[in-house]
């Protein structure tokens, strides 16, 4: 397995995680709370994810974008450094697990009703198996060869609803003042901006670690204006009424496009955008909490665990860490199969996984933002990020 990254790469990485499941689900959870305003509430939430990910990325680099399981272990030390590094990997498999089920419930709803999910959560998880088996790298050139496709199918996505859209439906504007708007953007805190703290385990793999946070703060600017963008789209074309009731809003609209007697029903298009893109959050995800895992096993192996000046004086890279950390190959099959059983039991059905996500998803998301800043601003003010060949 090689773990190397470019910035190219890692900001395809970023974009695609964060469109995964919302690309879908965000036109009727803004519409629920924020009615013509929801695209509004879009950006709203882009401008909450984009200053709270600049702040833990700016102190990310204050430790020279180590992995944020060595930093725990730096800053609180070994003991408590673990129970940190347990809290990541279970919040990486439990977001894995949710976005599997996401997943094999859209394949089963919209694409093969007859089908059982098993099938396609299976599929799903082989697929990201082998490509965490392969790395990081793995990761980041399938996002660099397939991104360039997704990026057309989604314009071609628009301009074939361009003609339907009637703007009208998008007014009036702030009919009911901020707050419906606030409620509308709070689900998207969460989903998916919070989640974006596992990408702190990512950047230790990057080969050139200048101008990261200019690349990450673009990648983050970048999926909100896409998201904005579909939630534009949806509520033009089918307004509010209908876009807070349907499940799928972004596909009904596509559902309803006829070129000729020859194409008709062009769901599949922005379909193709949406299972590429969780595809790729599934293995993010996947992989961090593999990464965890096999730090615990390097950090309890003695001669192997290396942390603090030792590590500082590898330079924090990707390579090293791998190093010290040893492979995560024997977990790969355990874990997948952990994901797989999480995703048929967290969740009885698609209204409890709904009302989850709009309720509780945030302050769950949050409390893992705020643990990880916690850690990154005590090393600072104690100094101990100076190990790590940061700056102060």
């Amino acid at each position: 397995m090689t773990h190397k990254l470019s910035q190219w790469q890692l900001s395809l990485t970023v974009i695609n995680f964060i469109v995964g499941n919302s690309l879908l689900f965000a036109p009727g959870i803004t519409a629920l709370h924020a009615k013509t305003d929801g695209w509004l509430a879009v950006f709203l939430a882009t401008a909450v994810g984009v200053a709270c990910n600049g702040a833990w990325i700016f102190l990310l680099s204050k430790y020279n974008y180590m992995s944020i399981f060595e930093i725990s272990d730096l800053v609180i030390g070994k003991w408590l450094g673990k129970i940190v590094t347990v809290a990541l990997i279970f919040f990486a498999v439990h977001l894995c697990a949710l976005v599997v089920r996401d997943a094999s419930d859209f394949m089963v709803d919209v694409v093969m009703p007859e089908t059982g999910p098993w099938l396609y959560q299976v599929g799903l998880l082989a697929l990201a198996a082998y490509s965490v088996h392969h790395g990081a790298t793995n990761i980041g050139r399938v996002n660099e060869v397939l991104s360039p496709l997704m990026l057309v199918c989604f314009i071609g996505s628009g301009l074939l609803v361009a003609n339907q859209m009637k703007l009208q439906h998008l007014q009036p504007f702030f009919a009911q003042g901020m707050a419906p708007i606030w409620h509308g953007a709070f689900p998207l805190f969460g989903f998916p901006f919070f989640t974006l703290i596992l990408f702190g385990a990512l950047f230790t793999f990057l080969t050139d670690k200048t101008h990261v946070i200019r690349a990450y703060m673009s990648s983050l600017l970048i999926s909100g204006l896409a998201l904005g963008v579909a939630v534009v789209a949806v509520l033009s074309v089918s307004g509010t009424y209908v876009a807070q009731r349907d499940m799928y809003p972004s596909i009904t609209i596509m559902r309803n496009i006829t070129l000729s007697t020859v194409f008709e029903r062009m769901e599949p298009i922005i379909a193709s955008v949406w299972i590429f893109s969780i595809f790729i959050k599934i293995t993010v995800a996947f992989l961090v909490a593999l990464l965890g895992l096999a730090h615990l096993q390097g950090t309890a192996g003695g001669g192997r665990g290396q942390t603090g000046a030792k590590a500082g004086a590898e330079g924090g890279t990707g390579t090293s860490f791998a190093r010290r950390s040893g492979t995560y190959t024997h977990y790969i099959l355990p874990t997948a199969i952990l994901i797989w059983s999480l995703s048929n039991q967290l969740h009885p059905n698609r209204s409890n996984f709904m009302e989850m996500t709009i309720k509780d998803w945030t302050p769950y998301t949050f409390s893992y933002y705020l643990l990880v800043m916690a850690v990154l601003i005590w090393g600072i003010v104690s100094k101990k990020n100076k190990s790590s060949g940061g700056t102060t």
